[in-house]
């Protein structure tokens, strides 16, 4: 395979920490440590994927103390999502404080400063904000400037600061208010620029604080009287809120230890970074990513949502998991676009070759949901059984005209695959099936049931018979085969063959699973990732250490693996404890694929289950 035939992802060279935030309806991907945001952005079903609001900040946080600033800044890792944890600062015994946080349910945002006089004579303290609004881009894969018509302008009827644009892909508009008389009031329309504040007299021991509600919408009315809802609302319920939303919300029995933690906060950035609501239809729209830094976010890959997002969200919000599990077999299980590598979020074929982990992903992630749920209804909702109705003709033609095993163009990293028939997918189609004859069978169409039941046990059969093969340390899966005499012994983290047995498979001990481990893990596989203290399993797509290793490690055995993963992401900084695509082996700072969401859903989901069986 050459190289031209590869789409890998540009190692990171300036890696700057980042405390992205947000709820389902916006997001902040780029909160600096000290409180300054780069960009703030929207799902839009008529843009097909992101409109983003950027500058260089766009928003700086400011507090001043007689007249000199206070420099603010956190050293904590990000949250995840809602909120940032505290950032904080101090200047003339005067602490202040920038918390920024997205409650749930609301198109919006709050900045709030605070700041306290601990010295014991009054202080003069400004709080107030700084708007540069220097670009408005549309995100799908890249990033890319929309043009069309701008509005910067104060409107006195909501006593709110508002930017739109409005163009041919679509338009968003932000807008931000305050529910005080602002002293300093300085709107420069011309250069898109703004500074918002108050000047505070603070008596020794005395707090003021000031919020700045930002609003979201399509255009500027819906945006300019959401800013008026979010003020009525009152930034101390919302916080409140969002508070509340976040403990009933954290998983029972998530221990609140390092790697507890850090479950939790990669849960949180799957639920609000992989799946969100759109500006302009209020639709769900699942995505890789809601990040412009994850380098092919903005866009549906059945892999991500169903396989990696999916399980993350059962833990969280199960209701909404059930929401995205319909809409991907509505708006994504098509006879054109079913198993195809990448789609917009409409459902439309964005980067076409099909994938065929992809296609039973949609039977396992209903199956895992219905398991985990109990709610058997899903399986009546008519899109769902229009799925199931159309599963059997999409897999058809994948099939080898004696054997029964299928084959596949991309394997699970989206680069061609060397040979078709790929062990790994074909054991996921296996559990696909097996469901499948299930639902048949208790459906009352014993007939089709135990058709589907056979044709699953004769792709077992097939797999055992044909893509076991002798390896370094005896008989072990391979990668590949083509059916003529020919294997290749290869693994990669996107669809490892570590997971056969979490899928069921075989047993945890099966000799043959064994060995297949023993030799992803050694010198003998290739693509074993670079030598270093954070080594794991890597592949030609980015030959780095990767955290889908680590997930599948936590996930695939009880044992040393799992004790191998749980040291690394103890000690490796990863993005600010959030998943990434992969790692350098040394440092343990990102390589390749920040602020990637669907994989931080698998990580969590997989650190939950490693934990739970510690129990």
């Amino acid at each position: 395979m050459t190289d031209s035939l590869l789409t890998v992802p540009q190692p990171i060279t300036d890696y700057q920490p980042y405390l992205p935030t947000g709820n389902e309806y916006v997001s902040l991907p780029t909160v600096r440590p000290d409180g300054c945001i780069e960009s703030v952005n929207v799902l839009s079903m008529q843009a097909l994927g992101l409109l983003e609001f950027a500058g260089n900040p766009l928003i700086a946080p400011r507090i001043g103390v007689e007249g000199q600033p206070l420099n603010a800044r956190t050293v904590s890792l990000p949250v995840g999502g809602i909120l940032t944890p505290p950032i904080v600062g101090e200047r003339d015994s005067v602490r202040g404080q920038v918390l920024i946080f997205a409650p749930p349910g609301h198109r919006g945002f709050v900045v709030l400063l605070e700041a306290t006089n601990g010295a014991s004579e009054p202080r003069e303290v400004m709080l107030e904000i700084g708007l540069q609004w220097a670009e408005f881009n549309r995100v799908i894969f890249s990033r890319r400037e929309t043009g069309g018509h701008r509005h910067f302008a104060w409107d006195a009827w909501t006593r709110s600061l508002v930017m739109e644009v409005t163009t041919l892909v679509g338009g968003a508009a932000l807008a931000v208010a305050t529910t005080e008389t602002l002293d300093e009031q300085t709107i420069s329309a011309n250069a898109n620029r703004a500074r918002l504040g108050q000047l505070f007299r603070l008596l020794p021991g005395e707090t003021k604080s000031l919020a700045f509600y930002f609003a979201v919408a399509q255009e500027r009315d819906g945006a300019r009287t959401t800013t008026m809802d979010l003020r009525r609302h009152g930034w101390r319920h919302l916080l409140e809120a969002s508070e509340q939303w976040l403990s009933a919300h954290r998983p029972a029995g998530l221990p609140d230890d390092a790697l507890g933690e850090m479950a939790w906060r990669n849960l949180l950035f799957n639920q609000f970074f992989a799946a969100g609501r759109t500006i302009d239809t209020d639709e769900l729209a699942l995505v890789t990513s809601r990040s412009p830094l994850y380098y092919v976010s903005v866009a549906f890959w059945a892999r991500d949502v169903l396989l990696w997002s999916l399980p993350g969200l059962l833990l969280t919000d199960p209701v909404l998991a059930r929401e995205a599990l319909v809409t991907a077999f509505s708006r994504h299980l098509h006879k054109r676009s079913a198993g195809v590598h990448a789609h917009y979020i409409n459902g439309v074929v964005l980067y076409p070759g099909f994938e065929l982990d992809q296609l039973a992903a949609f039977l396992v992630a209903l199956e895992n949901y219905v398991r985990t749920t109990e709610d058997w209804a899903v399986l009546h909702e008519p899109e769902v059984e229009r799925g199931l109705h159309l599963f059997p003709s999409l897999l058809a033609p994948h099939k080898h005209p004696r054997v029964e095993l299928y084959s596949t163009f991309l394997l699970s990293t989206d680069d061609p695959a060397p040979l078709p028939y790929v062990t790994y997918d074909n054991a996921l189609l296996w559990k696909a099936l097996i469901f499948l004859g299930e639902q048949e069978t208790g459906q009352g169409h014993e007939v089709d049931g135990a058709a589907y039941a056979l044709r699953a046990g004769n792709v077992r059969e097939a797999i055992m018979e044909h893509c076991v093969v002798e390896g370094p340390a005896g008989k072990q899966f391979a990668g590949a085969v083509d059916l003529d005499g020919r294997h290749i012994l290869f693994d990669e983290p996107p669809g490892s063959l570590a997971l056969l047995a979490h899928y069921g498979f075989c047993r945890a001990d099966h000799p043959i699973y064994r060995n297949t481990l023993n030799w992803i893990d050694s010198a003998d596989n290739p693509q074993l990732g670079p030598a270093g203290r954070f080594q794991t399993a890597a592949c030609v797509h980015a030959p780095y250490s990767w955290t889908l290793s680590l997930a599948n490690m936590l996930l695939s055995a009880p044992g040393a693996r799992g004790e191998r993963a749980a040291k690394t992401l103890r000690a490796a900084p990863l993005d600010g404890g959030l998943a990434c695509e992969s790692f350098d082996a040394d440092t343990g700072a990102p390589v390749t694929g920040r602020h990637f969401a669907t994989c931080a859903g698998f990580l969590g989901y997989a650190l939950y289950s490693w934990l739970r069986n510690l129990l």
